[in-house]
This record gives structure tokens, C-alpha cells and sequence, in this order.
């Protein structure tokens, strides 16, 4: 020990309020509020990404935390988030689940001005009904190819299964005419009465429909 030093020493002050001297760690998500809604943006386009893949279940798990957790996300990246959503349960063949998640992405997409995602979801909401509601699914069709047109956004080559699919039940259901008159009619609508007929929570009785 040095000469002249006490041999023990008074406790820190500031230990009265915290079990060691460090300098207190502030979080470090204080006042990045933005830089979080960006890290969860880019999660979103990740977990479509994965579902792409085929990682269903993976992707289902990224989504689920993200939009239970998440309630500072943007309008664009939560309907991102839902639409994957609504595509997963439409791969595991789960409809009713599919639909609840598409109208309320859609509603969003509405809200927001979001265009590119309405086609994307009129898509999908065409695939969802093409097999017990073959008309109003080639509608759905004929209305987003307008859209589609109206804002120089040509179906990505990644979803064209979107389009092939519920066409080619739809031709089987209406037949190759019947298809094209339908479609036809889904082109003329208001994107207003295309949105109401997916907004719409009525569960019509299945179509009868014709063969070929």
C-alpha cells in the first residue's frame, strides 16, 4: 500500500442507486424509430422472399412475429406482410384463412394508394375463387390486367403462375369463351366494384356452371 493511503476507502455514492459505477446504457432503439420500421420493411420482403423458396413454414414464423409485434410498421410494409401471408395459407390450400388476409391487405392497399399491390391481390383473390366462383374469378382477372395496363406495371414473370393458374380453372369451369366474355367484363368494371366484390364477406353459394 502507498504511504499516506487509508486502508479503506468510503463506498461510492453511486452505488445507493446502481450495483456497479458504469455508465448507464441507453437502449439502442431510443429515437430510431425509423431505422426499426426499415430493419421490419426489409424483414417483410425477406420472408416473401423465403416463401418464394418454398419455406413455408419459415416464412410463416418470420410474418407472424413481425405482424403481432410490429405496430409501427407502414402501411406498405404491413400490407407486404399480409399479402405472403395470404399466400402461404393459399398454398396449404387454407381459402377462408387466405381471404381473410387478402381483404385486409387490400383495404390497406385502398387506403393507401398502393396500386401495384391491388393487382397483385385481385390476383390472388381470382386464384382463391377459381374453382367455386369461376366467374367472378375471371372478373377479378380481367380487372387487375386493367389495372395493370392503367399503371404501366406488367405482371412480374416471378407470378405468373398468379394469372395461369386460376385462368386455366376457370377455362375448365367456363370454357375458353365463356373465360374471354368474362374477363372481358372484369376489364370494363370500376376498380371501385372490382374491390367491393373481394371486400365483400358474403360467401355466395358455389357457382353451377356449364362444361365446355
Amino acid at each position: 500500500m502507498g504511504p499516506g493511503l487509508a486502508e479503506e476507502f468510503p463506498a461510492l455514492r453511486s452505488l445507493d442507486a446502481l450495483p456497479h459505477n458504469l455508465p448507464v446504457q441507453l437502449t439502442s432503439f431510443i429515437g430510431r424509430e425509423r431505422e426499426q420500421g426499415e430493419v421490419k420493411g426489409s424483414l417483410s420482403n425477406l420472408a416473401h422472399s423465403v416463401w418464394h423458396d418454398g419455406k413455408l413454414d419459415e416464412a410463416q414464423v418470420m410474418l407472424d412475429d413481425l405482424v403481432g409485434t410490429a405496430a409501427d410498421l407502414s402501411g406498405q410494409e404491413r400490407l407486404m406482410a399480409l399479402w405472403t401471408l395470404a399466400l402461404i395459407a393459399r398454398d396449404r390450400n387454407d381459402y377462408a384463412v387466405a381471404r381473410q388476409y387478402c381483404r385486409e391487405a387490400l383495404a390497406i392497399g385502398r387506403a393507401s394508394n398502393e396500386l401495384r399491390y391491388t393487382s397483385h391481390l385481385l390476383e390472388t383473390f381470382a386464384w382463391l375463387d377459381a374453382r367455386e366462383y369461376p366467374r367472378r374469378a375471371a372478373l377479378l382477372l380481367g380487372a387487375a390486367e386493367t389495372l395493370r395496363e392503367r399503371i404501366n406495371y406488367p405482371l412480374p414473370r416471378s407470378h405468373q403462375g398468379d394469372y395461369d393458374r386460376p385462368a386455366e380453372a376457370i377455362i375448365g369451369a367456363l370454357g375458353e369463351e365463356g373465360f374471354k366474355a368474362a374477363k372481358a367484363e372484369g376489364r370494363a368494371l370500376r376498380l371501385e366494384d372490382a374491390v367491393q366484390m373481394v371486400m365483400d364477406q358474403e360467401e355466395h353459394r358455389p357457382e353451377i356452371t356449364g362444361g365446355r
